[in-house]
């Protein structure tokens, strides 16, 4: 179903030979991607998304992405993003819909980016062609990114340059201003440029509801004020108490623990800002208690680690009534210093003799 809407998108076509079907698919002149599909339950829209897999080896042992360049890195580092995301009295986030499929291929390259497709599995096969830059290909961010930079270098508006330069990632926007007729202006204007180009902007959220596009909902997605928290690049936002807080799922500690499972636990805490830096170190320090030992991956852990493991565990749930406010209560006329802190013991005590104040 979801294949059915890119061809009824126009991003893919039907594909016709004169030599039928079984020269389309074995004919080396062409790429056939793999495909397959994820579930997000937590996904604001698409729930199910296609996953191409251009890195799939061919009978001769390389892949479509061997042959493509590497796209070089041409946005700002996230912390970069989430930090002057901060500074904005008044702010916003926005997510551009569907962004690689509305940036077409050239029609001498869409012939490496075909798929086999039936609605049905009674039907038959049927070669397509993706029209559209395709997620899962080398290249596909730096397209679609430099198109959205090439929008930013059109604009006279040198304040709109910057956020179109500087607080997208990938497809998500972070950005604001310290009034809320400016912040205001530029959102109109920020969607203006952006459709110019063919570019949606959807998946509104505010600190404010006069930030909200007046737009048909049918059109753009609005989050409302009183949502508990939205997901925005990986940080979880409450709109209206202008909060940052997290959302743990801590996993359930089921017969013996292993070194994968205390990894595999620390990858679900997500701290690109560093607030809960402390808590997450405790962690830390015992995964490296584990590599000084050489136990294996799936092998148990010594029974006082496991001990350890589950209470640090079941403190992380504590996470869940954590909260710290978005906006820094900065201004220009305010001076700002910042300060940074490290600390070289072993076990890190300081910051753990912080964390435990």
């Amino acid at each position: 179903m979801f294949m059915t809407e890119y061809e009824n998108l126009n991003h893919m076509e039907r594909v016709y030979d004169t030599g039928g079907d079984k020269q389309l698919i074995d004919s080396a002149k062409y790429f056939y991607l793999p495909h397959s599909y994820v579930i997000n339950d937590r996904s604001r829209t698409t729930k199910l998304r296609v996953v191409f897999d251009g890195s799939a080896k061919t009978s001769s042992g390389v892949s479509l992405n061997d042959t493509l360049m590497n796209e070089p890195k041409i946005q700002p580092d996230l912390l970069d993003i989430v930090v002057r995301f901060r500074t904005y009295k008044y702010a916003f986030s926005a997510d551009i819909t569907k962004m690689y499929r509305q940036v077409l291929v050239h029609e001498d390259h869409r012939d490496y980016q075909r798929v086999l497709w039936r609605s049905d599995p009674n039907d038959e096969v049927k070669v397509y062609k993706l029209c559209t830059v395709t997620y899962g290909l080398a290249p596909a961010g730096f397209l679609t990114i430099s198109c959205i930079n090439r929008l930013g270098d059109k604009t006279t508006n040198t304040k709109l340059k910057e956020i179109i330069k500087n607080d997208f990632c990938v497809d998500d926007c972070l950005t604001g201003a310290d009034s809320l007729l400016e912040t205001t202006e530029l959102r109109n204007e920020l969607i203006s440029i952006m459709r110019g180009g063919g570019f949606e902007l959807s998946k509104w959220t505010t600190n404010h509801t006069d930030l909200l596009p007046n737009h048909n909902k049918n059109e753009i997605t609005t989050v409302p004020m009183d949502r508990e928290s939205v997901k925005t690049l990986g940080l979880y936002w409450e709109p209206k108490s202008d909060c940052y807080t997290y959302v743990v799922q801590v996993p359930k500690v089921k017969g013996e623990v292993t070194k994968r499972h205390i990894l595999a636990g620390l990858a679900t805490l997500f701290d690109p800002l560093g607030l809960v830096g402390p808590i997450i170190l405790m962690g830390k320090i015992l995964l490296q208690s584990l590599w000084r030992e050489k136990i294996g991956w799936d092998s148990p852990v010594q029974h006082h680690i496991q001990l350890e493991w589950e209470t640090y565990n079941n403190c992380l749930n504590e996470l869940n009534s954590f909260s710290i406010p978005r906006w820094l209560g900065s201004d220009k006329n305010k001076q700002i210093e910042i300060h940074g802190f490290a600390d070289a013991s072993m076990k890190a005590s300081v910051r753990v003799y912080i964390c435990a104040q």
